[in-house]
């Protein structure tokens, strides 16, 4: 594992990181990221948030796939706290739940979800290959799991162009992205190594929406 995984992540709390979730900014990535996602889900498929915070994903996933199966797992009991207060009627509905556990040991049977996601969490997991390992035990056979984080190796003509879809100016958006991608962003090279020490045989990385990259994997194969 690289260096940079052993260093100190600084975390807004769950009330703070909660309000800056509401913004527009992040609004509008959970949508594209709930676009993504539904193209992966078969009709009443079950999917798994993992670090789901303040559960802001699943509520755009409801509104675009009422008949998904939800469940949001994070470490942080004030962070569910959070999330409940803003699924509201989602959490509530048949078969959608939140769920506090760690990712390095999901208290799910293997084979459970048809797709499990993770979205700029993977970072601050202290062994994410285990993390990793653990999404594709869940997954059943001919599922995805899908891991969404910043691309440290953002080109200035990616920002520019996610500052335009956003209606933002360049100027305000890139020195900004600079300084979070300082400990909140990785390279596609370890993704890569991630995918490779939790054992997957069939992962991909790849660029979505300007300045993220997506890993890719398929569930394991049936022993």
């Amino acid at each position: 594992m690289t260096s940079r995984f052993r260093l100190p992540h600084l975390e807004p709390p769950p009330w703070l990181y909660t309000l800056l979730s509401r913004g527009f900014v992040m609004q509008d990535i959970h949508g594209r990221f709930a676009l993504d996602l539904a193209g992966f889900l078969p009709p009443g498929a079950r999917l798994l948030d993992v670090g789901t915070g303040p559960g802001f994903l699943l509520k755009a996933l409801a509104r675009l796939r009422p008949e998904v199966q939800l469940t949001g797992l994070d470490l942080s009991y004030k962070m569910l706290w959070h999330s409940r207060r803003v699924l509201a009627g989602v959490e509530g509905r048949p078969g959608s739940r939140l769920v506090q556990a760690n990712a390095q040991a999901l208290p799910f049977r293997p084979r459970t979800f048809d797709v499990v996601v993770a979205t700029f969490s993977l970072h601050i997991w202290p062994d994410p290959a285990k993390g990793v390992a653990e999404c594709a035990r869940v997954l059943k056979p001919r599922g995805w799991g899908l891991i969404y984080e910043l691309q440290r190796e953002a080109t200035r003509a990616g920002i520019k162009a996610l500052a335009r879809q956003l209606g933002l100016p360049a100027w305000l958006l890139y020195p900004g992205f600079r300084l979070l991608s300082l400990q909140h962003a990785l390279t596609a090279g370890e993704l890569k190594e991630i995918a490779a020490q939790a054992g997957l045989i069939r992962s991909r990385v790849r660029p979505v929406h300007q300045v993220f990259w997506r890993l890719e994997f398929e569930a394991p194969a049936l022993p």
